[in-house]
């Protein structure tokens, strides 16, 4: 959903097994309907008189007259109810939902809308209104959601825990210590911290003129920091079931596409970094960097800067490539041998390379297999690097050292590398336990979590989840498939791939056994010194990532922590991932009404699913292998409909900015699938006639309560710069967008609302891919 987790690239580090199951036999069991391709209602719409419909023209004068008297049978039976109900006050009482669940959801909504705005004009405003004027952004952010906002509670509650921590488990007590010896970083001078930087650079390298290009890059690489290019370990997507190395292009510390010429080809023009503002930023923050750090002067720094500039530039526009979310994974994805790799890309020794890395894990010889991503792009890396060495070796020098020196300054307050012989204005963090906290989490995700879910005496329902899972399951499978596009062959693999689909909810059980915790961390050295353990962090990092190679993959096991609140789909292990800390308001509800959770957890689920068969998703079969298993009738069909909600959110604007409908893509399919798998699942639901209590001083109807509770996930606010940078780098839209685009392309949005034909978010066009 945030995140949602698809990048097939993803580092996959500290990995265990957990004992999800399959769904059991008790799955709900549905017959299959016929669904609408352009609308979303379950009931099927036949032409008034059409088919086997009779129409009182065609009535005899009898069965007129006796239908005018059931008429009238029908008013006098709804006038005796009418006047009943006046007298049975007490009875409405008992059908308002008193449980805490009820409470705090009817307490949610009210505070978060406006009612002062109409929903069919801005449901996002009528939904968030209350919510924005109520709500202020903390500082030290720029953007500020409802995701957010979660995870801020759970934090400090996670911070509280670690402060007061006096239990016996090895693990916690080392995760208390990581965090206590951040917390007392404060207190240390910044020539100390300065010192300690300086310290790591004796230590990795030799100087400009006397250093060996393959060590310095293993040592920075060993830190977990990947200048020039990327190593990670994880499943084979094309072959076997074992895990590999995968050697990929790194992420850029600055926005990719300020450093590439610009192509005019292009007719869409979406907001963009500016790309002399960025070229100058680099610049000033090397100079900084190695004023600070290597005491060279303005000038001195600044032509290093310079140089340094050069060669991103050059790697920018050789070895990447714009935005593209259309690219075919297959293409890129290369099974070789290290030999084979060394004949096309020998700037180092890949053996002796990978056996330094991999030293305390593992084995390597020339002829196992290794996986390329993006080949000719690394070969061109590979160029860039061997003339770099040849002409002006000291630049590679400077480059891989400054990226180590900043891979260890956001762990710091920023004050502490505040340049005060400039006058600049600096937005300081203010909250040291909120950053201590966070990166403790990071280092120590499965202690934390354990700790959290002893604490709170934490039930999240699993068997409630499971089932509201296996229903949206459903409901894609015998709705939302159902596209008169999608069909024969392809739909019946789409639904395997929904069937084998593994669900891992809440936590895994095996994180409440010390005994565990303690041996997953046994390797995990933390001292009282900060930087110290940021150094013991990274080396764990890459040892843990690495113990893996090799092993057979196994797809029931956790790969990120379950402290998070995030929930993510992967497309190679084609799992659904729904960790403990999201499973809160405004995203569940334990026992509050169960159409609250339709129009959250449910949509949530239906977006994590649509991630399957999106433009990335498609390209993964059930058991997370790449294969092309869509015909190319239905790849055009796809594309045609992907098109229409392309140039849908394309129009839309906000804050004076353009969305941009072709990066939000995949997310923007995700939204509207999943809310209409949710809605369908809701139907279903409907049609048991199970009644529901109303919530407490709400006078919405189940379905507004369905679409309002939808809505309120997405609140947010910002900043004029954190909005720029949302919609310049995120993958997802800005909360009103979300909603604007997903609700208005539902045919049941506007029923419920009663809204007017052509009003905002009823437009006469409503784009559907799934």
């Amino acid at each position: 959903m945030h995140h949602v987790g698809k990048n097939a690239d993803s580092n996959e580090k500290r990995q265990s097994t957990e004992k999800n199951e399959l769904l059991n036999n008790t799955e709900v069991k549905m017959r299959d309907f016929d669904s609408i391709d352009s609308e979303d209602f379950l009931e099927e719409e036949n032409d008034f008189c059409g088919g086997k419909c009779i129409c009182m023209r065609q009535r005899t004068s009898i069965e007129k007259v006796l239908f005018v008297f059931l008429v009238i049978a029908v008013c006098v039976i709804i006038a005796v109810i009418a006047k009943s109900s006046e007298k049975s006050s007490h009875t409405e009482i008992d059908s308002v939902c008193k449980t805490k669940g009820c409470i705090e959801v009817a307490s949610s909504v009210l505070s978060s809308v406006d009612s002062q705005v109409k929903p069919c004009d801005d449901f996002y405003k009528y939904a968030c209104g209350g919510w924005e004027k109520n709500t202020p952004i903390p500082p030290g952010y720029s953007y500020w959601d409802r995701s957010q906002e979660l995870a801020y509670k759970n934090m400090y509650q996670l911070h509280e825990l670690l402060e007061l921590y006096r239990g016996t488990s090895d693990a916690i007590k080392k995760a208390k210590k990581f965090h206590d010896s951040c917390m007392q970083e404060e207190t240390t001078n910044k020539s100390t911290i300065i010192q300690k930087f300086r310290n790591l650079i004796g230590l990795i390298s030799g100087t400009e003129t006397n250093y060996t290009f393959p060590v310095i890059l293993e040592k920075v690489h060993q830190l977990n920091t990947w200048p020039l290019f990327t190593v990670f370990v994880g499943p084979d997507e094309w072959q076997d079931d074992k895990n590999v190395i995968k050697i990929s292009q790194s992420d850029m510390p600055y926005p990719i596409d300020a450093l590439i010429e610009e192509d005019n080809s292009k007719k869409e023009k979406y907001l963009k970094w500016d790309a002399k503002q960025v070229r100058q930023k680099y610049l000033d923050d090397m100079s900084k960097t190695l004023r600070m750090f290597w005491n060279k002067s303005e000038n001195e720094s600044l032509t290093i800067a310079e140089d340094m500039l050069k060669l991103e530039v050059e790697l920018a526009n050789k070895t990447r490539s714009k935005d593209d979310i259309e690219f075919n994974r297959a293409d890129v994805y290369k099974n070789t041998t290290i030999t084979d790799f060394q004949q096309k890309c020998s700037m180092i020794d890949w053996e002796l390379y990978l056996t330094t890395l991999t030293y305390q894990t593992a084995k390597i010889v020339n002829t196992d297999k290794i996986v390329i991503l993006h080949e000719d792009k690394l070969i061109s890396l590979c160029g860039i690097v061997e003339n770099t060495i040849q002409n002006n070796s000291s630049v590679l020098y400077y480059y891989l050292l400054v990226h180590a020196v900043r891979s260890f300054m956001p762990y710091f307050e920023v004050s502490q590398f505040a340049d005060l012989s400039q006058q600049t204005e600096l937005e300081f963090d203010g909250e040291l336990w909120r950053r201590c906290t966070f990166y403790t989490n990071k280092a120590f995700g499965f202690a934390t979590a354990a700790m959290y879910v002893n604490a709170t005496s934490q039930n999240d329902n699993v068997m409630q989840i499971e089932q509201l899972i296996t229903e949206v399951k459903e409901s894609f499978k015998g709705f939302v498939l159902k596209n008169v596009w999608f069909r024969g062959n392809v739909r019946g693999e789409a639904t395997q791939k929904i069937d084998q689909m593994l669900n891992k909810i809440s936590y895994p059980t095996y994180i409440m056994k010390q005994s565990f915790l303690d041996q997953f961390y046994k390797l995990f050295e933390v001292e009282n010194h900060w930087f110290e353990n940021l150094k013991s962090w990274k080396a764990f990092e890459v040892t843990s990532m690495f113990s893996e190679l090799g092993k057979t993959t196994d797809r029931q096991r956790w790969i990120r922590p379950p402290f998070r609140v995030e929930s993510d789909y992967d497309p190679v292990r084609n799992n659904l991932n729904f960790p403990t800390a999201m499973l809160h308001l405004p995203f569940y509800t334990a026992d509050g009404p169960i159409t609250f959770n339709y129009g959250t957890l449910a949509a949530i689920v239906g977006h994590e699913i649509t991630h399957a068969f999106d433009i990335l998703g498609r390209q993964y079969n059930a058991k997370g292998k790449l294969e092309n298993w869509w015909d190319p009738l239905t790849v055009s069909s796809f594309n045609q409909t992907v098109k229409c909600m392309k140039d849908q959110y394309d129009a839309y604007i906000i804050g004076g900015q353009k969305v941009n409908g072709y990066k939000t893509l995949d997310e923007n399919i995700a939204d509207n699938g999943g809310l209409r798998a949710a809605f369908f699942a809701y139907q279903l639901w409907e049609r048991k006639g199970e009644s529901e209590k109303i919530l407490p001083g709400v006078s919405l109807s189940n379905r507004q309560l369905f679409f309002t509770s939808y809505a309120q996930m997405f609140c947010s606010k910002w900043k004029p710069e954190g909005l720029q940078k949302h919609l310049i780098d995120d993958s997802h839209n800005p909360g009103p967008i979300r909603v604007r685009g997903s609700v208005s392309n539902m045919e049941t949005f506007a029923s419920a609302f009663n809204c007017p034909f052509i009003s905002h978010y009823n437009p006469t066009t409503k784009c559907r891919v799934w």
